[in-house]
């Protein structure tokens, strides 16, 4: 099972810098979206917990990251009020 690091990035173009740290952490996979809102990250989440059965899950994770930290925090939010039950990743959020 491949780990995949899914990369929410606020601004419109993800940080290159963010990608290259996720590669080096030992992400086998890393997808990476800009431009991400608390309005549109619903369907990338459900992306990411819904296409492996919940033992699995231990291999997927979301980073939220982007330049402004309060729209971080935002999507951060809205990231862990769409995880539930067995359906959870890791999520971690390093806006700044």
């Amino acid at each position: 099972m491949k780990n995949i690091l899914i990369q929410l990035d606020t601004d419109p173009l993800p940080s290159t810098f963010d990608r290259v740290v996720g590669v080096d952490a030992g992400a086998d996979e890393l997808f990476s979206y800009g431009g991400v809102t608390p309005e549109n990250v619903e369907s990338l989440v459900h992306g990411a917990i819904f296409t492996r059965k919940p033992t699995d899950l231990m291999h997927t994770a979301i980073f939220v990251g982007g330049s402004n930290v309060a729209a971080g925090e935002a999507l951060y939010k809205k990231v862990l009020k769409t995880l539930f039950g067995p359906f959870s990743v890791s999520v971690m959020m390093d806006s700044n």
